[in-house]
């Protein structure tokens, strides 16, 4: 971490909406990072990975977001949003701004981040397209309605659904940013199939993406291993390098 970095800023009017800031020395890029944890759970840091992209040039803005009980859909797809309008806008003043802007997203963070990818309502009502930003990472997403969405609609957290919750619904032929999708060998229960359908639909379409699944268990990559390397690291830094 730098000495500038910033922490609890609020971007939405609400308290759960703060954010940090991590910026890297003379950076010309910045990632938005969503955390995972279920809708219900989970927490904005992760010093290590913030650490090791601050390492190589890439400043990081890190955002909470509302969650379940207190949050129901989409409370939690408009705060990503509003995360990424206020990245796009305000990150430079706290030194971690860049020519060019990506999106982060784990788990449940990647499922925001694939509902703001495909669904551009949210886009629209925050003020940006998808294509303002350089590039989508989804990090073991649910490409069906989440399963905590799901359980608010009185539906078996088991079932898979595609619906208006759901970011596949909303894929289509049209303009879109480049996409990186990776799941896990071991990853959760269906996860790794449902990102293989996932591959297949933006595939049919002729949407730019890579797809990767990598060794170990669900978002393992994001830590570090017993050699203190963090997997996932080559795969962030080939993507935002591949213009």
């Amino acid at each position: 971490m730098t000495a500038k970095s910033a922490d609890r800023i609020r971007y939405a009017p609400y308290d759960a909406c703060t954010l940090g800031i991590f910026p890297a020395e003379n950076s010309q890029k910045t990632l938005l990072y969503l955390h995972g944890g279920g809708l219900e759970g989970g927490a904005r840091d992760n010093a290590a990975l913030f650490s090791a992209l601050n390492g190589r040039g890439v400043s990081v803005v890190s955002a909470a977001y509302r969650l379940y009980p207190e949050a129901k859909f989409p409370d939690f797809i408009c705060d990503a949003a509003a995360a990424v309008q206020w990245t796009l806008g305000y990150a430079g003043q706290y030194g971690a701004g860049g020519t060019e802007t990506y999106i982060l997203g784990s788990s449940a963070g990647a499922y925001l981040t694939m509902m703001l990818c495909y669904d551009t309502l949210f886009s629209q009502e925050a003020g940006f397209r998808p294509t303002d930003l350089s590039g989508f990472i989804f990090h073991s997403p649910q490409p069906t309605t989440h399963f905590r969405v799901l359980q608010e609609r009185g539906v078996d957290r088991r079932a898979v659904r595609i619906d208006d919750a759901s970011p596949l619904y909303y894929v289509a032929e049209r303009p879109m940013p480049r996409q990186l999708l990776i799941t896990y060998e071991n990853d959760m229960p269906g996860r790794r199939e449902q990102n293989a359908m996932a591959h297949k639909v933006l595939e049919a379409y002729g949407i730019e993406h890579e797809f990767l699944v990598l060794p170990g268990g669900h978002c393992s990559g994001e830590y570090p291993d017993a050699s203190g390397n963090i997997p996932l690291m080559p795969h962030i830094l080939r993507f935002m390098e591949e213009k």
